[in-house]
């Protein structure tokens, strides 16, 4: 595997320090990565000017999904402080999207996307890529990005205050680039997922939108009991046209992507930060710790996850899946 810095397409507002929950555990709603379509080629993930495409913000929710409203704005690139995503210049914006509502209760809840025609060569003149600036606002009403936008080095809040609102609404400032078809070496797609595997057998139960985090048992799910020191085994396969090649910065020639898995999950521990598809594994294999069988309700306890596969130029595929931990 080569050396390289692997990093999530979604960049969020929010430091972590020692202490802190591991980045990856769903203790909150919270955005946890994002995904490019583009129309006609869904598996695309870099559109090309004239293309229409549509970027959705994967949100995760420990317990039953919460109702949320957002706002993004796409732009063009524009000067900023570190080389740091943001759209704060509308005459550069190339869309926006403003849901302040949530839906109607018993309705599904999507997560926050928005549509975009990439402009043409002219528009971007030598910009490879579009900014995509967001909030979203679980349990509340989120604030308007245009309206009202974030300074930079100033607090804000992705949520409209909502004092009589219990439990208080949870925001979440993200930012994050698109990178562009412009000729043949930027082509990307996202990896496909062919299977999943938990503890030796194909994983595919996954828990619904309303799911209470306890009283799993029985309702149908992969059911483990938590002996300490051992962990479930979690293999994640794609197929050979997902290893992309392209010409890595530093190097001369090209080469092969490599594929990472990430965990994201609501309770226990991976044992590693990610999994590897590479030309030594056509598999990526990660050990995953349960917590203590104390911490299991009687009834059992619903683990959600939520694998991303991602390439090396961070497009990525995400996919949900379940299992109850139960007691002796």
């Amino acid at each position: 595997m080569r050396t390289q810095s692997v990093l999530l397409p979604v960049l969020l507002a929010a430091a972590c320090s020692p202490g802190f929950t591991p980045f990856r555990e769903v203790e909150k709603p919270r955005v946890i990565g994002a995904t490019v379509s583009v129309e006609g080629d869904a598996s695309k993930a870099t559109p090309a000017p004239g293309e229409t495409a549509t970027l959705r913000l994967v949100v995760a929710d420990a317990g039953p999904k919460t109702p949320r409203t957002y706002a993004l704005v796409v732009c063009r690139p524009g000067t900023s402080q570190l080389d740091i995503v943001y759209c704060d210049d509308a005459s550069r914006f190339v869309t926006t999207a403003f849901v302040p509502s949530a839906p109607d209760p018993g309705q599904p809840i999507p997560d926050p996307e928005v549509r975009f025609t990439v402009p043409d060569l002219a528009t971007l003149g030598d910009a490879e890529e579009l900014w995509v600036t967001g909030a979203v606002c679980n349990n509340g009403t989120v604030r308007d990005l245009v309206a009202d936008p974030p300074r930079f080095g100033e607090p804000w809040d992705a949520c409209e205050p909502d004092p009589s609102a219990d439990p208080q609404p949870v925001g979440q400032v993200v930012t994050t680039r698109i990178k562009l078809h412009l000729d043949a070496e930027s082509l990307n797609h996202s990896p496909t997922l062919t299977g999943l595997t938990l503890a030796g057998m194909p994983w595919t139960a996954t828990a619904p939108d309303d799911a209470p985090t306890t009283g799993c048992a029985g309702q149908g799910y992969p059911e483990f009991t938590p002996t300490e020191g051992e962990g479930l085994l979690i293999g994640a396969t794609s197929d050979d046209a997902s290893r992309e090649t392209f010409t890595p910065f530093g190097f001369d020639t090209p080469v092969r992507e490599d594929l990472f898995l990430f965990l994201f999950r609501t309770a226990g521990e991976p044992d590693r930060t990610f999994g590897t598809i590479d030309d030594a594994a056509s598999e990526a294999v990660m050990e995953w710790l349960p917590p203590p069988v104390d911490d299991v309700d009687p009834t059992g306890t619903l683990v959600r996850f939520w694998l991303q596969l991602q390439d090396e130029r961070n497009a990525s595929t995400f996919a949900p899946r379940a299992v109850c931990l139960v007691r002796p």
